[in-house]
């Protein structure tokens, strides 16, 4: 794309900024956060899942829901039900369920 600019004139250089902005908010606009308790997410994280969503991100959230999913949903995220086991020793397993997870979210 070319952009002239004629002297004096800074709508060029403005529009070029706008692009830049608009393409990185594209690239990195969506977010999943993966948890095993979804009241731990809500009572020590809710500040960073507000302060993401006021910037822009479109914030999944994947946890077990043990009652605090509506909460986490008024805040505006998007709920993907998700059954970790809290204890699991088994990285393998672990690693399926993540893999299961982020492709659910693939759109």
């Amino acid at each position: 794309m070319i952009i002239r600019k004629t002297e004096g004139d800074r709508s060029g250089l403005t529009e070029r900024r706008r692009l830049r902005k608009d393409k990185e908010k594209a690239m990195a606009s969506s977010l999943l956060i993966l948890s095993n308790s979804d009241s731990g997410l809500y009572d020590f994280r809710k500040e960073v899942l507000k302060a993401l969503l006021e910037k822009g991100f479109r914030v999944a959230v994947s946890v077990p829901d043990t009652g605090y999913v509506d909460k986490i949903k008024a805040l505006g995220c998007e709920y993907i039900p998700t059954s970790f086991e809290r204890r699991g020793m088994n990285p393998v397993k672990d690693m399926k369920q993540i893999g299961r997870a982020s492709c659910r979210e693939r759109v």
